[in-house]
Order: C-alpha cells, then structure tokens, then sequence
C-alpha cells in the first residue's frame, strides 16, 4: 500500500481510526481494487492498473470523491509512463477537478508538465493552485522543482511565464514549507520587471520589501532598483540578522543537518569560521549514523561540503580535500555522488594539485553519471584549468570550448575558465558580455566587488591569479562604469 492509498483510506473510511489496521478483506470490494490498481501502477503493470482502475475512476465505481481522483491519477502515471503524455496531462486534470484532489495529486500534475517539459501548462499547473483554493499543495512544493520550472523558463526565453511565474512566488499567498526557502530572490527579479515596464510604485514596495542580505546586495548593485534603496545598504546587519533567524531553527531542529550547514555558511560569511567549524563539529560524532538527523540523506553530503569550506577558509586545504573525499562517498539525488567529487577537483586545482584534480576527475569519463547541465560546465570548468596547470593546453581548450558553447547552462564560467588557459583577451571578452546583459551585468558586479580580507591569506592558484590584469583593462574598466560599478560590502566574498 502506497501513502497517497493509505490517506484515501481514511477519508473512504470515517469509521476507522487506522487504515493501516485494517485487513485487506475488510476494506470494501472498490478499496481493494484501488489498491491493486496503485500497487500494479507502482510495479509498472499498467495492463492491470488500467483495467482495475478505468471503471474505478467513474461516479459508478463505488469510490466517493477522493478515490475516483486517486484511480485517475493512477491512469495519468500510467498514461505517461507508456508514452502518451497528452492523455496523461488530460487525466491528471481530471483528477484535480475535485476538491477532495490531494495535494500530493496536483504535485503529479505539476510533475507531469516538468517531465513532458510544458512550460505553459506547468505554468498553469501553479497558477491553478492558487485560484482553486490550493495553497497548501503550492507551498509544499520542493524548493528544486520551482527552481527547475524557473532556470527551464529562463533557458527557453519565455519572459511571459517566467513574469506570470514569479507574480505566484512574489505574492504574500506563496510561504513554501521548506525551513530555508528563499522568496526574495523572487520578489527582485519581479521588481525588474516591474521597474522595466514603468510599475514604479509595485517596484519600490517589492525591494523595500527585501530582508535577504545578497537579494538587497544584487538590488543595490542594479541600475534598474538601487534608487528605490539606500546609498549603501548594510549587508552586514542583514546578514546578522539573517543568522540569528537561522540560529533559532538550528536550535528547534537539532534533528536536522540543513540549520547547522546553514549557520555555518552565514558564520562563514561574517569572517566567524572559527565558530562556523564548532557549529558544524557538534555533529561529527554522530554524522556516521544513519538514523541521527533526519534529512542525512539529502544534506549529509553538504554537511561535508561546507565542513570543507570553512577547512579551505581556514587555509586548512588537507582537512578540506578530506571531507569532499568523505562527502563524494555518500550518495546524491538516489544515485553516485557528483557534486563533491566536482568539488574536490576545483579544490585541488586551487590547491595546486592539478594532478590529483585529473585523477579524481576520470571517474567521469569511464563510468556513466547523472550530471546536471550546470554541473557538467563545473566539471569541465575544473578539468580545463587543471588540464592547463599541467601543460596539456589542447585538452584544456576542448574544453574551453564546450564551455563557450554552453554559457548559459552557468553564467560566468567562461571568463574565469579562459583565465585558466591564458586567454586574457577571451577572459576580457567574455566579461564585458556579461556586464553589457542587463539579466547577467548584476552577478558580474558581485563578483567584482570589494570584500572583507579573508581570516586567512589564501596562495594564489591558477583560478585567479590574473584576476588583477583583466580587471585593471582599461575596456574591462569601462564596461564596469558602464554597468553601474561596483560596491564595497563588509563581510566575505
């Protein structure tokens, strides 16, 4: 028995506390064939699923409202999975046309829209759970999959969705469940947006609105939105502000790895990275356990990433190298690890162990991985510098060249890639383009600008050690001013 089955259960059932207690032969005949046809969908028998939960889908199934939804959501699985994605897309909606629809329902036909990669109608899917009284289901959605449909609006260049999208998540309505979801980032880019078509007033009241330190520190770097903020905006105080909000869920969760990484990160940032590292060491002696935090299996592997981070802030490189090994060992996303083991490359480039970067890296060329776009630029971003610092530039510029070819999978990565390989003028090129895009010259700002010196001096290594010439051309100079100019901002870059 499947969970959705097991809520259904309860709601068919008013006269049982526990569905769970219930023997199969007890449940009434159309229960029982719902639950065949949701275990038969979950074995991919959509044969049996099918034809148990066609009739079970109508009014005459015997079903009330709840489990009709339940058996069309169960032929929309099925539709999709044997390739009508039109069907699947007709029956999910179906599905939700009743009220008694679960929220995790309408997450299948959002998941539907993402999976056939219909951007309006996932679009809509949103839109519909907040006419439709569905606020709950809306804020239950993981904090990936609005960022998925977000990037997928921004790849295909659809700026009317992507503005029909962000009026949802900017809206006082839209209060995600995640402890950590961030809905500034969501109310500055509508403010551009409102700015750009003359909603000066909405503009003004949706940065004025902004609490988080980098939403205010983007804004104020934005030739569109810094005259709705203060000359020079603390970041620092809303960082600490930031961290003493952090502070109180670390300590009403200590059955979670998601508020010490996060507290970590702000100490870190605040230059405290002596006590972002006790912050994190309060779960050393457990962190081995499987059953100790609840959520280590989705953030156990970034419990060692940021250990690392504060390792490498710390100018401790070994320690760091060591706990992006022991993060690589940990699955991610169900399957091999990706992200640390990218993670370490980079930092053995960093730390002048470009050949140690190369043999980590081969992994990927001889075993198959589920590699994101954004991850497969940081692998190759990592390779080509290494491949550099080594002297096989032909190799390094392959992949330069995909690099070049892939820039808005990460922006940013081509300027500081073209530096690995001594391409100044490219790095120079590939700057001035992203301070000349009014969606990219902002990130391009806060990469440039001034931070606190570091608690420790880092070496210089091959990633940025010609960072000084390129910013010091006289056209990278004046594409800078051009954009606005940077800022000085009193915590760690």
């Amino acid at each position: 028995m499947r969970h959705l089955l097991f809520a259904a259960f309860v709601a068919l059932l008013p006269a049982v506390s526990s569905a769970r207690t219930v023997p199969d032969q007890a449940l009434p005949k159309p229960v029982r064939k719902l639950a065949e046809a949701i275990d038969a969908a979950d074995a991919k028998d959509c044969g049996k699923a099918v034809k148990l939960a066609e009739r079970l889908a109508e009014a005459k199934g015997g079903l009330n409202e709840l489990g009709q939804s339940l058996a069309l959501d169960t032929l929309a699985r099925c539709a999709f999975m044997t390739g009508d994605k039109a069907q699947a897309a007709v029956l999910i909606r179906r599905a939700t046309a009743f009220d008694a629809a679960s929220d995790d329902i309408w997450h299948r036909r959002l998941q539907i829209d993402l999976l056939a990669q219909d951007w309006d109608a996932a679009v809509g899917s949103v839109e519909a759970m907040v006419t439709d009284g569905r606020g709950g289901a809306l804020n239950r959605i993981s904090e990936e999959a609005i960022s998925h449909l977000d990037n997928e609006l921004r790849r295909a260049k659809r700026k009317d969705l992507q503005k029909r999208l962000l009026q949802v998540l900017a809206s006082d309505g839209y209060s995600p469940t995640d402890l950590f979801a961030d809905t500034d980032l969501y109310r500055r880019r509508l403010a551009i947006q409102m700015a750009e078509e003359g909603d000066t007033a909405r503009a003004k009241a949706l940065v004025e609105g902004l609490t988080d330190p980098w939403s205010v520190a983007r804004a104020s770097l934005d030739l569109r939105l810094r005259r709705f903020l203060p000359a020079d905006p603390d970041i620092r105080a809303l960082l600490e502000r930031r961290l003493e909000g952090r502070l109180r869920i670390m300590r009403a969760n200590p059955d979670r790895l998601e508020p010490l990484i996060y507290v970590a990160s702000d100490l870190r940032k605040l230059g405290r990275v002596e006590q972002a590292l006790k912050v994190l060491q309060t779960a050393a002696p457990q962190i081995a356990e499987a059953d100790a935090y609840v959520d280590a299996a989705k953030h156990g592997s970034w419990w060692w990433d940021e250990l690392s981070r504060t390792y490498v802030a710390l100018g401790r490189f070994d320690e760091a190298a060591d706990a992006l090994r022991k993060g690589g060992e940990l699955s991610e996303n169900g399957g091999s690890n990706v992200s640390q083991t990218i993670n370490l490359a980079h930092l053995q480039v960093r730390a002048g162990r470009s050949g140690d970067a190369l043999k980590t890296l081969a992994a990927f060329m001889t075993t198959p991985h589920n590699i994101s776009p954004y991850g497969e630029v940081a692998l190759r971003s990592a390779r080509a510098c290494a491949f550099a610092d080594t002297g096989n530039r032909a190799e390094a510029l392959k992949d330069v060249a995909y690099i070049r070819d892939h820039q808005l999978d990460a922006p940013g990565s081509l300027d500081g890639v073209a530096l690995c390989v001594g391409d100044l003028d490219g790095a120079a090129a590939a700057l001035i383009k992203r301070l000349e895009d009014p969606d990219e010259r902002v990130d391009a700002l806060l990469d440039l600008s001034d931070y606190d010196d570091p608690p420790v001096k880092l070496p210089d290594n091959i990633f940025n050690r010609d960072n000084k010439k390129l910013i010091e051309r006289p056209d990278v100079k004046a594409a800078i001013a051009s954009a606005g100019g940077t800022r000085r901002f009193r915590i760690q870059g």
